[in-house]
């Protein structure tokens, strides 16, 4: 695998490849991360649910609610570095 990563070509396409097997893995757990919410919300309000379970789910949704805040706070300072690059032409 070295030695064909080594080839311009050939690593170009895999890294094509590969970015498109992320994005498609990437737009499946967007489509599913709704009802993955829907269901956390389901368990923490259900009081007939076990304690460790409805515990388990308010983590989860807490974790999964902070990277998403996170991650669209990192693309909006992309965003603004971009746009600041854009408009100082990469002067400065």
């Amino acid at each position: 695998m070295r030695e064909y990563m080594k080839d311009p070509e050939f690593s170009e396409r895999y890294r094509e490849a590969f970015g498109d097997l992320v994005q498609d893995a990437t737009r499946q757990a967007q489509q599913a991360l709704a009802l993955a919410i829907s269901t956390l919300t389901e368990i923490m309000g259900n009081t007939d649910e076990q304690a460790t379970a409805r515990i388990q789910a308010a983590r989860s949704t807490l974790e999964y609610a902070l990277k998403l805040t996170e991650q669209t706070d990192i693309l909006e300072q992309l965003r603004e570095l971009e746009r600041w690059r854009d408009e100082t032409d990469g002067k400065h």
